[in-house]
Protein backbone atom coordinates (compact mmCIF):
# COMPACT_ATOMS: atom_id res chain seq x y z
CA UNK A 1 0.00 0.00 0.00
CA UNK A 2 2.92 2.54 0.47
CA UNK A 3 3.48 4.64 -0.74
CA UNK A 4 -0.69 5.53 -1.31
CA UNK A 5 -1.87 4.98 2.56
CA UNK A 6 -1.96 7.29 5.64
CA UNK A 7 -2.64 5.63 8.90
CA UNK A 8 -4.67 7.00 11.41
CA UNK A 9 -4.45 6.48 15.17
CA UNK A 10 -6.66 8.16 18.11
CA UNK A 11 -5.25 8.10 21.49
CA UNK A 12 -6.38 8.52 24.86
CA UNK A 13 -4.52 7.40 28.00
CA UNK A 14 -2.83 4.55 26.54
CA UNK A 15 0.58 5.42 26.40
CA UNK A 16 2.11 1.80 26.90
CA UNK A 17 -0.22 0.47 23.74
CA UNK A 18 0.61 2.91 21.47
CA UNK A 19 4.22 2.28 21.58
CA UNK A 20 3.74 -1.11 20.45
CA UNK A 21 1.40 0.21 17.82
CA UNK A 22 3.57 2.04 16.57
CA UNK A 23 6.65 -0.41 16.37
CA UNK A 24 4.45 -2.80 14.55
CA UNK A 25 4.15 -0.21 11.92
CA UNK A 26 7.34 0.61 11.80
CA UNK A 27 9.98 -1.46 12.99
CA UNK A 28 8.69 -4.81 12.83
CA UNK A 29 6.81 -4.41 9.26
CA UNK A 30 8.06 -5.13 5.53
CA UNK A 31 6.54 -1.69 4.46
CA UNK A 32 6.33 1.53 6.08
CA UNK A 33 2.80 3.50 5.33
CA UNK A 34 3.51 6.69 3.92
CA UNK A 35 2.06 8.65 6.63
CA UNK A 36 1.24 8.29 10.52
CA UNK A 37 -0.97 10.70 12.03
CA UNK A 38 -1.89 10.38 15.67
CA UNK A 39 -4.43 11.98 17.06
CA UNK A 40 -4.29 12.57 20.88
CA UNK A 41 -7.24 13.81 22.91
CA UNK A 42 -5.69 15.36 25.54
CA UNK A 43 -4.42 12.23 27.39
CA UNK A 44 -3.03 12.81 30.88
CA UNK A 45 -0.85 9.69 30.94
CA UNK A 46 2.07 11.02 29.42
CA UNK A 47 1.17 10.37 25.85
CA UNK A 48 1.42 13.85 25.08
CA UNK A 49 4.63 14.34 26.52
CA UNK A 50 6.17 10.72 24.69
CA UNK A 51 4.72 11.55 21.63
CA UNK A 52 5.97 15.01 21.40
CA UNK A 53 9.56 13.52 22.34
CA UNK A 54 9.33 10.98 19.58
CA UNK A 55 8.02 13.27 16.80
CA UNK A 56 10.91 15.73 17.27
CA UNK A 57 13.75 15.21 15.16
CA UNK A 58 12.44 11.91 13.87
CA UNK A 59 13.30 11.39 10.03
CA UNK A 60 12.53 7.78 10.05
CA UNK A 61 9.16 7.28 11.48
CA UNK A 62 6.77 9.28 8.72
CA UNK A 63 4.98 11.14 12.44
CA UNK A 64 2.47 13.97 12.38
CA UNK A 65 0.61 14.37 15.78
CA UNK A 66 -2.38 16.60 16.61
CA UNK A 67 -2.69 17.45 20.10
CA UNK A 68 -6.80 17.88 20.94
CA UNK A 69 -7.26 20.10 24.25
CA UNK A 70 -9.94 17.96 25.40
CA UNK A 71 -11.56 14.16 24.88
CA UNK A 72 -13.36 14.75 21.52
CA UNK A 73 -14.20 10.86 21.21
CA UNK A 74 -12.56 8.12 18.62
CA UNK A 75 -15.18 9.29 15.82
CA UNK A 76 -14.58 12.76 15.76
CA UNK A 77 -10.48 12.45 16.40
CA UNK A 78 -10.55 9.68 13.59
CA UNK A 79 -12.58 12.61 11.47
CA UNK A 80 -10.00 14.83 12.32
CA UNK A 81 -6.95 12.59 10.96
CA UNK A 82 -8.69 11.14 7.62
CA UNK A 83 -9.27 15.25 6.68
CA UNK A 84 -5.46 16.09 7.31
CA UNK A 85 -4.19 12.69 5.35
CA UNK A 86 -2.63 13.19 2.12
CA UNK A 87 -3.14 9.87 1.13
CA UNK A 88 -5.88 8.14 -1.06
CA UNK A 89 -6.46 5.01 1.51
CA UNK A 90 -6.67 5.52 5.04
CA UNK A 91 -5.85 2.75 7.68
CA UNK A 92 -7.56 3.55 10.84
CA UNK A 93 -6.04 1.63 14.00
CA UNK A 94 -7.19 1.49 17.40
CA UNK A 95 -3.87 2.20 19.75
CA UNK A 96 -3.92 -1.15 21.23
CA UNK A 97 -3.63 -3.35 18.13
CA UNK A 98 -0.52 -4.55 16.34
CA UNK A 99 -0.30 -5.80 12.21
CA UNK A 100 1.42 -8.97 12.06
CA UNK A 101 4.58 -7.45 9.50
CA UNK A 102 2.86 -8.40 6.54
CA UNK A 103 -0.46 -6.71 6.87
CA UNK A 104 0.67 -3.49 4.41
CA UNK A 105 1.88 -5.74 1.65
CA UNK A 106 -1.19 -8.28 1.66
CA UNK A 107 -3.71 -5.02 2.09
CA UNK A 108 -2.06 -3.53 -1.00
CA UNK A 109 -2.34 -6.90 -2.92
CA UNK A 110 -6.09 -6.90 -2.52
CA UNK A 111 -7.10 -2.95 -3.04
CA UNK A 112 -5.15 -4.10 -6.37
CA UNK A 113 -7.27 -6.90 -6.98
CA UNK A 114 -10.91 -4.97 -6.24
CA UNK A 115 -9.51 -1.81 -7.38
CA UNK A 116 -12.75 0.02 -10.14
CA UNK A 117 -14.96 -2.71 -8.50
CA UNK A 118 -16.69 0.32 -5.89
CA UNK A 119 -14.27 -0.92 -2.45
CA UNK A 120 -14.65 1.49 -0.13
CA UNK A 121 -13.70 -0.55 2.79
CA UNK A 122 -10.99 -3.32 3.44
CA UNK A 123 -10.03 -5.48 6.81
CA UNK A 124 -8.48 -8.11 7.83
CA UNK A 125 -9.09 -10.96 10.54
CA UNK A 126 -8.43 -9.72 13.78
CA UNK A 127 -7.09 -11.57 16.42
CA UNK A 128 -6.98 -11.36 20.32
CA UNK A 129 -3.29 -10.04 21.66
CA UNK A 130 -1.68 -13.38 21.48
CA UNK A 131 -3.03 -14.55 18.07
CA UNK A 132 -5.24 -17.24 20.12
CA UNK A 133 -8.75 -16.47 19.85
CA UNK A 134 -10.85 -14.50 17.49
CA UNK A 135 -12.03 -11.46 17.57
CA UNK A 136 -13.51 -10.77 14.27
CA UNK A 137 -13.54 -12.45 11.08
CA UNK A 138 -15.34 -9.29 9.36
CA UNK A 139 -19.25 -8.23 10.32
CA UNK A 140 -22.78 -9.08 9.80
CA UNK A 141 -25.52 -7.08 10.11
CA UNK A 142 -28.85 -8.00 11.67
CA UNK A 143 -31.98 -6.36 10.80
CA UNK A 144 -32.89 -6.66 14.60
CA UNK A 145 -30.46 -3.41 15.44
CA UNK A 146 -27.66 -6.15 16.44
CA UNK A 147 -23.74 -6.71 14.75
CA UNK A 148 -21.75 -9.80 14.52
CA UNK A 149 -18.41 -10.07 14.56
CA UNK A 150 -18.40 -13.32 12.84
CA UNK A 151 -16.56 -16.13 14.70
CA UNK A 152 -15.63 -13.75 18.18
CA UNK A 153 -14.46 -15.88 20.46
CA UNK A 154 -13.93 -19.00 18.37
CA UNK A 155 -10.17 -20.34 18.79
CA UNK A 156 -8.16 -19.63 15.82
CA UNK A 157 -7.70 -23.23 15.11
CA UNK A 158 -11.14 -24.07 15.41
CA UNK A 159 -12.12 -21.10 13.34
CA UNK A 160 -9.77 -21.80 10.39
CA UNK A 161 -11.62 -25.27 9.83
CA UNK A 162 -15.16 -23.94 10.73
CA UNK A 163 -14.45 -21.14 8.03
CA UNK A 164 -12.01 -22.81 5.73
CA UNK A 165 -13.90 -21.77 2.77
CA UNK A 166 -14.57 -17.69 4.10
CA UNK A 167 -10.66 -17.43 5.06
CA UNK A 168 -9.53 -18.76 1.09
CA UNK A 169 -9.54 -14.99 -0.72
CA UNK A 170 -10.52 -11.68 -0.14
CA UNK A 171 -14.13 -11.41 -0.89
CA UNK A 172 -17.32 -9.12 -0.09
CA UNK A 173 -18.77 -8.96 3.90
CA UNK A 174 -21.56 -6.34 5.04
CA UNK A 175 -18.84 -4.72 7.38
CA UNK A 176 -15.33 -4.89 8.86
CA UNK A 177 -14.23 -4.11 12.31
CA UNK A 178 -12.74 -0.51 12.87
CA UNK A 179 -9.99 -1.68 14.51
CA UNK A 180 -7.83 -2.31 11.87
CA UNK A 181 -9.97 -1.14 8.99
CA UNK A 182 -8.98 0.54 5.07
CA UNK A 183 -11.16 3.32 3.51
CA UNK A 184 -11.12 4.93 0.50
CA UNK A 185 -10.83 8.34 1.31
CA UNK A 186 -13.25 10.13 -1.14
CA UNK A 187 -15.59 6.96 -0.58
CA UNK A 188 -15.04 7.88 3.52
CA UNK A 189 -15.44 11.56 3.00
CA UNK A 190 -18.30 11.44 0.62
CA UNK A 191 -20.74 10.16 3.07
CA UNK A 192 -19.32 12.12 5.58
CA UNK A 193 -17.07 9.74 7.64
CA UNK A 194 -17.65 8.18 11.04
CA UNK A 195 -20.46 10.24 12.77
CA UNK A 196 -18.94 12.32 15.83
CA UNK A 197 -22.64 12.15 17.82
CA UNK A 198 -21.36 8.81 18.56
CA UNK A 199 -18.18 9.88 20.41
CA UNK A 200 -16.92 6.01 20.43
CA UNK A 201 -18.45 2.42 19.66
CA UNK A 202 -20.89 1.45 16.58
CA UNK A 203 -19.33 4.18 14.18
CA UNK A 204 -18.15 1.65 12.15
CA UNK A 205 -21.51 -0.68 12.26
CA UNK A 206 -23.40 3.23 11.26
CA UNK A 207 -20.57 3.90 8.20
CA UNK A 208 -20.47 0.29 6.92
CA UNK A 209 -24.59 0.33 6.92
CA UNK A 210 -24.08 3.95 4.60
CA UNK A 211 -21.35 2.63 2.51
CA UNK A 212 -24.12 -0.69 1.97
CA UNK A 213 -26.81 1.75 1.46
CA UNK A 214 -24.69 3.69 -1.76
CA UNK A 215 -23.83 0.18 -2.71
CA UNK A 216 -20.01 0.66 -2.36
CA UNK A 217 -18.56 -2.85 -1.47
CA UNK A 218 -16.75 -3.56 1.87
CA UNK A 219 -13.96 -6.51 1.28
CA UNK A 220 -12.53 -8.84 4.05
CA UNK A 221 -9.16 -9.68 3.39
CA UNK A 222 -8.54 -13.01 5.52
CA UNK A 223 -4.52 -13.32 5.12
CA UNK A 224 -4.07 -9.83 6.74
CA UNK A 225 -3.90 -10.67 10.90
CA UNK A 226 -3.71 -7.86 13.42
CA UNK A 227 -3.55 -8.64 17.09
CA UNK A 228 -6.13 -6.40 19.41
CA UNK A 229 -5.68 -6.35 23.07
CA UNK A 230 -9.21 -4.80 23.40
CA UNK A 231 -10.71 -2.20 25.74
CA UNK A 232 -7.45 -0.70 26.99
CA UNK A 233 -8.84 2.73 26.77
CA UNK A 234 -12.62 1.62 27.85
CA UNK A 235 -11.67 -0.30 31.15
CA UNK A 236 -9.92 2.56 32.30
CA UNK A 237 -13.38 4.35 31.91
CA UNK A 238 -15.82 3.07 33.86
CA UNK A 239 -19.07 1.50 32.25
CA UNK A 240 -18.35 4.03 29.10
CA UNK A 241 -18.35 0.70 26.55
CA UNK A 242 -22.03 -0.47 28.11
CA UNK A 243 -23.05 3.18 28.23
CA UNK A 244 -22.36 3.86 24.38
CA UNK A 245 -24.05 0.48 23.48
CA UNK A 246 -27.77 1.37 24.88
CA UNK A 247 -27.50 5.13 23.82
CA UNK A 248 -25.66 4.71 19.95
CA UNK A 249 -27.90 1.57 18.75
CA UNK A 250 -31.23 3.97 19.58
CA UNK A 251 -29.19 6.52 17.53
CA UNK A 252 -27.97 4.36 14.76
CA UNK A 253 -31.72 3.14 14.64
CA UNK A 254 -33.34 6.19 14.48
CA UNK A 255 -31.11 7.82 11.99
CA UNK A 256 -30.52 5.02 9.78
CA UNK A 257 -34.26 2.93 9.55
CA UNK A 258 -36.86 4.06 7.81
CA UNK A 259 -40.28 3.94 9.21
CA UNK A 260 -41.42 0.81 7.39
CA UNK A 261 -38.05 -1.08 8.35
CA UNK A 262 -38.81 -0.02 12.05
CA UNK A 263 -42.52 -1.65 12.13
CA UNK A 264 -41.89 -4.73 10.37
CA UNK A 265 -38.46 -5.53 13.21
CA UNK A 266 -40.11 -3.04 15.97
CA UNK A 267 -41.16 -6.48 18.11
CA UNK A 268 -37.11 -8.13 17.55
CA UNK A 269 -36.12 -4.37 18.26
CA UNK A 270 -37.15 -3.85 21.24
CA UNK A 271 -35.71 -7.28 22.10
CA UNK A 272 -32.03 -6.34 21.12
CA UNK A 273 -32.58 -3.14 23.28
CA UNK A 274 -33.82 -4.81 26.24
CA UNK A 275 -30.99 -7.39 25.95
CA UNK A 276 -28.70 -4.02 25.69
CA UNK A 277 -29.91 -2.56 29.06
CA UNK A 278 -29.53 -5.68 30.71
CA UNK A 279 -26.09 -5.82 29.98
CA UNK A 280 -25.49 -2.31 31.16
CA UNK A 281 -27.49 -3.40 34.43
CA UNK A 282 -25.13 -6.45 35.20
CA UNK A 283 -22.20 -3.68 34.32
CA UNK A 284 -22.54 -1.41 36.57
CA UNK A 285 -21.75 -0.79 39.81
CA UNK A 286 -23.81 0.20 42.42
CA UNK A 287 -21.82 3.63 43.08
CA UNK A 288 -21.57 4.56 39.31
CA UNK A 289 -25.71 4.23 39.01
CA UNK A 290 -26.13 7.66 39.78
CA UNK A 291 -23.76 9.01 37.02
CA UNK A 292 -25.41 6.34 34.63
CA UNK A 293 -29.08 7.22 35.01
CA UNK A 294 -28.10 10.84 34.70
CA UNK A 295 -26.29 10.17 31.55
CA UNK A 296 -28.88 7.85 30.11
CA UNK A 297 -31.70 10.56 30.80
CA UNK A 298 -29.60 13.55 29.50
CA UNK A 299 -29.31 11.03 26.62
CA UNK A 300 -32.93 10.56 25.70
CA UNK A 301 -33.30 13.95 25.31
CA UNK A 302 -30.81 14.08 22.51
CA UNK A 303 -33.06 11.55 20.77
CA UNK A 304 -35.54 13.87 19.25
CA UNK A 305 -33.28 16.21 17.55
CA UNK A 306 -31.38 12.97 16.00
CA UNK A 307 -35.20 11.86 15.18
CA UNK A 308 -35.33 15.32 12.77
CA UNK A 309 -32.29 15.19 11.50
CA UNK A 310 -32.73 11.33 10.06
CA UNK A 311 -31.51 10.29 6.78
CA UNK A 312 -33.74 6.89 6.54
CA UNK A 313 -31.67 4.33 4.53
CA UNK A 314 -33.75 3.46 1.20
CA UNK A 315 -32.21 0.70 0.12
CA UNK A 316 -33.34 -1.32 3.71
CA UNK A 317 -36.64 -1.19 2.48
CA UNK A 318 -35.23 -4.04 -0.08
CA UNK A 319 -34.01 -5.86 2.34
CA UNK A 320 -35.92 -9.50 2.15
CA UNK A 321 -34.41 -11.64 5.18
CA UNK A 322 -32.79 -11.11 8.59
CA UNK A 323 -29.32 -10.64 7.52
CA UNK A 324 -28.17 -8.09 5.45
Amino acid sequence: MNPQASVIIANYNSRKFIEACLESLTQSNTVTPAEIIIIDNNSTDGSREWLRSISQGNKKMPLRIIFNDKNVGFARAVNQGVKEAKEKYVVVLNNDVRLAKNWFPIMEKAIFQWVGKKAAAYGGVVLNKDGQRVESLGLRYCLSGRAENIGNGLAWKQAQQKHKQWLEAPHPVFGINAAAAVYYRPAFLALGGFDERFFAYLEDIDLALRLWNSRWKTILVPQARAFHLGGATSRKMGNLRQRMAVRNWYFLLAKNYPGLVLRRWLAAIIMERARNFAYLIRSTRLQQWPVTLKWCFQNLLKLPAIWRQRKPLARLTEAGGKYL
